[in-house]
Order: C-alpha cells, then structure tokens, then sequence
C-alpha cells in the first residue's frame, strides 16, 4: 500500500484550531502565521454583521487576546449575573441559594480575570499585571487603563490581532 503524499507548502487553516493560517512547508508545521482572510461581501453594498462575532471560549482563556468591546461585554454579563443571584439570595432563605451564589462568584471572578489577562496580552502586556487588582485603588486605575487602553495592532506572541 503507498503512501498518501503530503500536500504542498502553502498557508492553511491552523491544525491547533486558532483564528490564523498556519504555513505547513510540506513535511512539518512552522511558526509563521497569518490572519484569516476577510470574507467580502456577497454583492456590492451589501454590508458585514453590525456585531462582532463573540467567542467566548477564547475570551476568558487566560492565554489568547481580547478586544475592549469583549472585555466590557465580559464584565458587564458578569456583573448582570452577579447581581440577578444577589437578588435571588436576598430573596430566599433556602440554603441551596448560597452555594448558587458561590458558584456565581466563582464563575464572575474567571470570567472578569481571564477577560483582564487576555486585555493585557491584547496590549502587549504580561498577564501577571492582573495581580495588581489585588490593591485597593490601583485596580481602578487598571481597570481604566485595560477597559480604554488600545491593543496591539500587530502580530504578537499572544497571535494576531483580534478581528
């Protein structure tokens, strides 16, 4: 039985499933990346989505970059949610509504710090910077600066730019 032979060198979708095209050299993968390319319009005039296409698996990841829109929709859901058990808790006196509680902290504070650290590598900063949220005060500052501070516009170790 033959071998199938490998198919020539070129960009292609990347194999690990991130947003970019990945060059293959026809034995092996690189480390040279592209963006995707832009889908055009279908017709003249016709106009793309008015919303950006949320992904929220790569959102509060910890190890990709998200854009400022992402992080304050992150934020916002968060606290939306965090206040809709708070006024369930107020609510209640069942037991089992302070474990949802719990669990909805839980679940605000990754979703907060991971859309934070993804922000830092979108600016070409270390995610570690996240502990400073940690100081009263400071953590308005950075939250500031995070929340209106422009990402990278280039390629950087975190990958490309988010579209």
């Amino acid at each position: 039985m033959s071998e199938r032979p490998n198919p020539p060198s070129g960009f292609y979708k990347d194999p690990n499933g991130l947003p970019v095209e990945r060059w293959w050299d026809g034995d092996q993968w690189a480390d040279l990346t592209r963006p995707l390319p832009r889908a055009e319009p279908e017709e003249p005039g016709a106009v793309g989505p008015l919303l950006p296409r949320w992904d929220w698996k790569r959102i509060a990841n910890f190890s990709s970059r998200t854009r400022r829109v992402e992080f304050w929709a992150a934020v916002g859901v968060g606290f939306s949610i965090a206040l809709l058990v708070g006024v369930v808790i107020n609510s209640s006196s069942e037991p089992g509504v302070a474990l949802l509680g719990l669990v909805s902290l839980a679940a605000w504070i990754w979703l907060f710090w991971g859309s934070a650290v993804n922000r830092f590598h979108d600016m070409g900063q270390s995610g570690l910077l996240i502990l400073l949220f940690l100081i009263p005060l400071v953590n308005l500052g950075m939250l500031f600066w995070i929340g209106t501070g422009p990402g990278e516009r280039q390629h950087n170790r975190r990958g490309p730019p988010v579209a």
